[in-house]
C-alpha cells in the first residue's frame, strides 16, 4: 500500500482551485514536496504538484494567490493564472440566479447560503462553467 502511495505521489498532478481562498492546496502540496524532497522521493528543486489556476474575490486572498504563484514560476514552473471571481466566467442565466439567492443575510443564514450556492455549482457545472468562458488573469494581466 505504502509503495502504491510513493508511486502515485511521484507522477505529475496538475490541480485548480476556485473559492480559493488563501492558498491552503497550493501550501500544503508544497509542503508535501519538501517532505518528499527530504525522503529523497524526488529531486530537490523539483514538485510533482503544479497548480493552473486559482480565484478568489478577496483582496487579500488574490495576494496570497499570487505570491504562490510567482514561488511556482521561481522554480521555473508555468506561472498559474489568478482569477479575482468566479462569478466573471459564468452565464447571464447563472449569476442571475445566484445572485437571487445573495440576498444579504448574516450568522447561520449566511452559512446556509453558502452551502446551497456551493452544492448548486457543481450540480449545474455543465451549462454554468462552458469551455469557452473567459475572464481577466491577474497573474498576466490580460
Amino acid at each position: 500500500m505504502l509503495a502504491r502511495l510513493v508511486l502515485n505521489l511521484r507522477r505529475s498532478h496538475d490541480f485548480t482551485t476556485d473559492y480559493s481562498g488563501l492558498g491552503c492546496p497550493e501550501e500544503v502540496l508544497r509542503t508535501v514536496t519538501h517532505a518528499m524532497q527530504h525522503a529523497g522521493m524526488v529531486p530537490a528543486g523539483t514538485s510533482p504538484f503544479r497548480a493552473l489556476r486559482s480565484c478568489d474575490w478577496n483582496r487579500l486572498s488574490q495576494k496570497c494567490l499570487l505570491h504562490a504563484a510567482a514561488m511556482q514560476a521561481a522554480h521555473n514552473e508555468q506561472r498559474p493564472c489568478v482569477f479575482k471571481d468566479i462569478q466573471d466566467r459564468l452565464p447571464v442565466r447563472a449569476k442571475d440566479h445566484l445572485g437571487s439567492a445573495l440576498v444579504m443575510s448574516s450568522g447561520a443564514d449566511a452559512k446556509q447560503l453558502f452551502r446551497n450556492q456551493a452544492g448548486w455549482l457543481p450540480e449545474n457545472a455543465d451549462w454554468v462553467f462552458p469551455p469557452e468562458a473567459m475572464s481577466a488573469c491577474l497573474t498576466h494581466g490580460r
